[in-house]
């Protein structure tokens, strides 16, 4: 949950909303799935979906971005903390995914112009994120935990390409 609004003008009612919703539930519901899988002595996966706005300071979005790094911390915490039960904790951080809520967020001619400046000319899709699901609750990602796969097509990093890079 996100409410795009600048830092000055947030109130703190939408601030505790965006924390509750995606940090202090997250630690619920895991701490519950965790109990249940341990006290079964049920190994497994757990995977949660952060975001690049963890590590990325991105104008009206401090809360999400908190909630977001929050939320990364408590991955890489609870992971040390099941690793003898032998319980796996990732997190997948999507960079601009192509969802119905970003067309709520902006306008349609925006994201199709920001869109063309990302390294892959485009948004990612929920597919990608699928995908990078399906590895890390596999059988394959047996040996991967406490970590946070990030699957952004580079947008992290999209501002710090050189210009020869931007016109090819």
């Amino acid at each position: 949950m996100s409410i795009r609004e600048d830092f000055l003008k947030q109130l703190p009612n939408d601030f505790e909303k965006i924390i509750q919703t995606t940090l202090i539930s997250g630690f619920y519901v895991s701490q519950l799935v965790a109990q249940t899988m341990v006290s079964k002595g049920t190994k497994g996966k757990m995977l949660f979906i952060s975001s690049v706005q963890a590590e990325m300071p991105i104008a009206q979005s401090a809360a999400y971005g908190c909630a977001k790094a929050g939320l990364n911390h408590l991955v890489r915490t609870i992971s040390v903390e099941l690793s003898h039960h032998r319980i796996n904790v990732n997190a997948i951080q999507p960079g601009w995914i192509d969802t119905p809520g970003e067309y709520e967020a902006f306008k349609e001619q925006t994201i199709q112009k920001e869109a063309s400046k990302l390294p892959w000319g485009r948004l990612g899709s929920a597919d990608e994120i699928a995908q990078a699901a399906c590895f890390l609750v596999s059988d394959k990602s047996d040996y991967i935990t406490g970590s946070i796969l990030t699957v952004d097509g580079g947008f992290r990093y999209k501002d710090f390409r050189t210009k020869i890079h931007q016109e090819s």
